[in-house]
């Protein structure tokens, strides 16, 4: 007789009293998302670069009164504790030492997508964020050179959803700035991403 494999759902509290008993650690690559503990896929140097110049972007534009961190918690959902590549927090970072950013101090979330394979979840994590109220989402898909903007958060659903590419601008939330698609995803070699 075959053994049945059975899936075992968690709360976000739950998954929070492992982190907090050192049971799921900084190490472990993981998030859980809508009440799965799900790998996190590994990052290249493309992935990587590209979090650092968003991140050096949106800092610019938004000004004092603003940080970013990079692949940590968002306090999404009761069933989520997801860790985009990029989220724009109002405040400062020593006011988020004892809970995780939330809904109304997140501006932005932003995924970079280097890959077909990280593409399926990032999109996965649509409802996550309209849900725990992220006012803007983007993916950043390198290998098409393309920007998905989820934004118009109404009722736990983004109202609108634009597609950008090289010849378009996108603004930035927060901000009076926008930024040229072609002069941070235009230059990028096709060997450079996965």
């Amino acid at each position: 007789m075959e053994a049945i494999a059975q899936r075992h759902y968690m709360s976000g509290e739950e998954f929070d009293r492992l982190v907090a008993s050192d049971l799921i650690t900084e190490d472990t690559p993981v998030e859980l998302i809508e009440g799965e503990l799900l790998p996190v896929s590994p990052q290249g140097p493309a992935h990587s670069s590209m979090t650092e110049v968003f991140r050096e972007l949106v800092l610019d534009a938004v000004g004092p009164g603003w940080h970013c961190v990079s692949h940590s918690s968002v306090d999404t959902t009761a069933d989520s504790r997801v860790e985009p590549d990029l989220t724009l927090v109002r405040g400062r970072p020593i006011e988020y030492f004892s809970e995780l950013p939330g809904q109304p101090n997140v501006g932005l979330v932003v995924e970079i997508v280097s890959s077909r394979q990280t593409f399926p979840r990032a999109q996965s994590k649509i409802d996550i964020y309209a849900r725990g109220g992220i006012p803007e989402y983007w993916i950043v898909r390198l290998k098409k050179r393309l920007i998905d903007v989820y934004s118009d958060l109404a009722d736990d659903e983004y109202r609108s959803h634009q597609e950008f590419g090289i010849g378009d601008r996108v603004d930035i939330p927060q901000s009076d700035s926008d930024f040229a698609v072609a002069d941070l995803l235009g230059g990028i070699p096709d060997s450079a991403i996965g």
